[in-house]
Order: structure tokens, then sequence, then C-alpha cells
């Protein structure tokens, strides 16, 4: 685990730009981050219906194996 502290990750996590309903973006998670495995270790993120086809054609398994 880095070093970095919960009070530098939440000031890196407000240092980030706003994303507006329908913007899209680019996501990178990894130990160069500063919020590596921080950020989302609580996560409830909902799916939707077409989330979850995507994941399925990306993984190769069916919808019903996804769930």
């Amino acid at each position: 685990m880095s070093d970095i502290s919960n009070e530098d990750t939440n000031e890196y996590l407000k240092s980030l730009p706003q994303i507006e309903p329908q913007q899209t973006f680019c996501f990178d998670c990894n130990p160069e981050v500063p919020c590596f495995n921080r950020c989302c270790a609580e996560l409830n993120l909902p799916l939707t219906p077409y989330d979850i086809l995507r994941l399925c054609r990306n993984l190769s398994i069916t919808s019903l194996d996804f769930i």
C-alpha cells in the first residue's frame, strides 16, 4: 500500500474536475494514481442493463453468468 495519507487522498480527489451529466471520461486505476485502491474502497455503483451487456461482451460471458 502507498504511503499517501487519507488527507492527501482527499485533497487529490477534491482537485479533480467535476464530471457533468452525459460527459464521458477515461479511467485508469494503477499504483501511480495517488488514490490507488482508496477512492473506490466503499463504492456503491449501480449498473444499467447496458453496462452489464458491455461487461459481458468484454468478458465473453453470458449476462446470467455475470449476474
